[in-house]
C-alpha cells in the first residue's frame, strides 16, 4: 500500500510541476476592466517588444509634427531662419532630456526587471508631451480655424 501512494504522490506531483511550468510560460490575463492595449499584458519581454514597437510609431509621429511645425514656421517667416535655428536647438536639446530623465527612470528601477518598461513609459510620456507641445505652440491658430495635425495625446499612465 505505501508503495501505491508514494507512486499516486510521484504523479500528483509531477502533473502539478507540469502544469506550474505550463502557466509560467503563458501570457498573464488582464482583468476584465483592463483597457485593449497589446503593450500592457503579458511577460515582461513581451511587454518590452512591444513597446519598442509602439515608441518606433511614436517617434515617426512626433518627426511628422516636428516637419510640419517647421515648413510652417518657413512658410509665414520666408527668409527669417532665426526661429527655425532656435526650433532646431530646442529639439536636439529635448532630445538629450528625454534620454536623461528616461536614463535615471531605468536606474531608480534597475534592481528590478521592470525597469526596462519604466524606462518606456517615460519615454512614451515624454514624447507624447512633446507632440502635444508642438501641436499647441505651432500647428494651432488664434480663431477658431483647424489646426494644421489633430490633437495628439497627452502623455498619460502606462
Amino acid at each position: 500500500m505505501p508503495s501505491a501512494r508514494r507512486s499516486v504522490s510521484a504523479r500528483l506531483l509531477l502533473a502539478a510541476l507540469v502544469t506550474l511550468g505550463n502557466v509560467r510560460s503563458c501570457p498573464a490575463a488582464p482583468p476584465p476592466d483592463a483597457p485593449a492595449s497589446p503593450c500592457r499584458w503579458g511577460r515582461t519581454d513581451e511587454i518590452e517588444s512591444c513597446r519598442q514597437t509602439e515608441q518606433q510609431g511614436l517617434d515617426v509621429a512626433l518627426a511628422r509634427y516636428e516637419r510640419t511645425a517647421m515648413k510652417r514656421m518657413k512658410e509665414g517667416r520666408p527668409g527669417d531662419h532665426a526661429v527655425l535655428t532656435r526650433f532646431e536647438a530646442f529639439r536636439q536639446a529635448w532630445l538629450r532630456y528625454r534620454d536623461a530623465e528616461c536614463d535615471a527612470v531605468y536606474e531608480q528601477w534597475s534592481d528590478g526587471s521592470i525597469r526596462g518598461i519604466e524606462a518606456q513609459v517615460c519615454r512614451r510620456r515624454l514624447t507624447q508631451d512633446r507632440m502635444h507641445e508642438i501641436w499647441a505652440d505651432w500647428l494651432t491658430y488664434m480663431d477658431s480655424t483647424p489646426s494644421i495635425l489633430p490633437k495628439p495625446p497627452i502623455g498619460g499612465g502606462p
